[in-house]
């Protein structure tokens, strides 16, 4: 699942695109036979994901070790 925050979203946008955004992000998730709620062990599996700022001091995600 991709979730990007409202602040993070071009203001090139109209505010028509945004009221439509804002009312999608409100949405609970939808899962189907092609995107299924994931279990307990399939979570386990993925690599913890932490942040690291680079050297222009922006946030940048590494995986950890």
């Amino acid at each position: 699942m991709v979730r990007i925050r409202m602040k993070d979203i071009d203001p090139v946008l109209s505010a028509e695109e945004l009221e439509a955004l804002d009312r999608a992000e409100k949405l609970p998730p939808c899962y189907d036979e092609d995107c299924p709620e994931m279990t307990e062990e399939m979570l386990k599996q993925f690599k913890k994901v932490s942040s690291i700022k680079d050297m222009n001091g922006d946030t940048v995600h590494a995986c950890a070790q």
